[in-house]
């Protein structure tokens, strides 16, 4: 299949959610690590080029959740209680035939456009837990590694708290780190604030 592919083509390869098809796309995934980067580079789900951060991680696989609708009525006969949809799981893999900005910019400030920026950002693995006054996301970040953010009430539009209520499982995550206001220093002899 890959000796198919164009130059600067793309391949997607997508498996059932399950640790089965988890196991498989990682073995894709680490044939492909293995190349050299102006051979093949991994666009999608993670933002890095290096080995799966889950796949080291025992009783758990990376996977994404799509709402799709179940056929009408009209072509299969359903029970009236039943769903009108399907929560389906999957693994995905997207691999380029060529270099990604990632690669060639190596890094984000000098990323001229949005599309560029987007290859920098962590995407959100697991669903994001939704408390009182703040969200809690895991993110796969570019340096290969699971990390967890509590996104607070306080941390406003800049923080993106706004945009953390209504994020997705899969969805790509643009703010940066924001330190609590009580380890900020904003002077030379300032200390916590509280």
């Amino acid at each position: 299949l890959w000796a198919r592919v164009t130059e600067n083509g793309m391949l997607v390869v997508v498996e059932t959610g399950s640790p089965k098809g988890f196991r498989y796309i990682n073995s894709v995934r680490e044939l492909f690590v293995k190349k050299p980067r102006d051979e093949a580079c991994i666009v999608a789900p993670c933002p890095h080029h290096m080995e799966c951060p889950k796949a080291s991680i025992n009783k758990t696989w990376c996977h994404f959740s799509q709402i799709i609708p179940k056929y009408p009525r009209k072509v299969i006969v359903k029970d009236p209680r039943e769903s009108t949809t399907d929560n389906e799981k999957f693994c995905y893999l997207i691999l380029k035939k060529g270099k990604t900005p990632n690669v060639v910019l190596e890094e984000e400030s000098k990323a001229t456009t949005l599309a560029e920026k987007s290859f920098f950002w962590p995407r959100v693995i697991l669903p994001a837990i939704r408390k009182q006054k703040h969200i809690i996301i895991d993110l796969c970040n570019s340096e290969g590694a699971i990390e967890r953010r509590v996104i607070g009430k306080s941390h406003g539009d800049e923080g993106g708290y706004y945009w953390a209520r209504k994020i997705y499982w899969g969805d790509l995550w643009e703010y940066p780190i924001r330190i609590p206001n009580r380890f900020r220093k904003e002077k030379k002899r300032a200390g916590r604030m509280w």
